[in-house]
């Protein structure tokens, strides 16, 4: 399946522009105690159990605080365009070898590994407004923060996938 995800590599245009706006880390998640310990009834928890590709997004209550605090000029709208525009891109393609792809705008994962153990993340709106998030089922989840192309996107899925 990955060799898949290869051809579209070799396919892609010398035009395009690489993003100098994404922030890749590899997090710690928490278990479960300690996220119920800070969850409240109205939890936005998106569970994922298997091999998946999450792009993220800001909530309209978080868009609404930006427009507020920052005004229409703050780019915000722009930066959700272009995060769609690409997710949308590559979904289709990440769904025909394999992966469960999902869009959210869920503040809060939980993880359940090959082991049946859940664990939690919850992403960092000060790190990035929109972004990816990987998991395979055996290691820990990737956040990617920022926009990306769909060939910075395919290029991070295909990174985080073949490393075991």
């Amino acid at each position: 399946m990955l060799p898949l995800i290869g051809f579209f590599f070799s396919c892609q245009r010398a035009d395009t522009q690489q993003t100098a706006d994404t922030n890749k880390e590899t997090v710690q998640i928490t278990s479960e105690k300690a996220v119920k310990a800070n969850s409240n009834k109205n939890s936005d928890t998106l569970t994922i159990d298997e091999r998946s590709v999450v792009f993220f997004s800001i909530s309209q209550e978080e868009y609404d605080k930006i427009i507020k605090e920052e005004g229409e000029g703050s780019g915000i709208n722009e930066v959700i365009d272009d995060f769609n525009y690409y997710a949308s891109e590559v979904t289709d393609s990440l769904r025909k070898v394999g992966f469960k792809t999902v869009m959210t705008n869920s503040k809060t994962f939980a993880f359940i590994n090959n082991k049946d153990e859940r664990n939690f993340i919850t992403r960092d709106s000060k790190e990035g407004r929109v972004g990816l998030l990987l998991f395979d089922g055996i290691k820990e989840p990737m956040l990617d923060y920022g926009v990306g192309t769909d060939i910075d996107y395919l290029s991070i899925v295909d990174e985080y996938f073949k490393k075991k």
